[in-house]
């Protein structure tokens, strides 16, 4: 399966944000698996709590950023404009 969206932030500075994320239900608590958290200094982390990426996120140009998650072998894969 795969999830996409098309990203474009005009200002940097000025909030976080947690995009295409993915969580699991745990009893009555959410876990995060991973995903991609913009930050209000600009930066964009990539992955989960084991394997983050940091990259720089720049105003007013568009992002595309992907998911692809294969459930049979329980692998979550990400990417900026395709590039993973």
């Amino acid at each position: 399966m795969s999830i996409s969206a098309d990203i474009y932030l005009d200002n940097l500075n000025s909030s976080d944000y947690d995009m295409l994320s993915l969580y699991s239900m745990d009893v009555d608590e959410y876990e995060r698996l991973g995903g991609f958290y913009y930050s209000y200094d600009a930066t964009l982390e990539v992955g989960d709590d084991t394997t983050i990426v940091t990259k720089t996120w720049q105003a007013k140009k568009w992002y595309n950023l992907k998911v692809n998650i294969d459930f049979t072998t329980k692998k979550i894969e990400y990417y900026i404009d395709n590039v993973k």
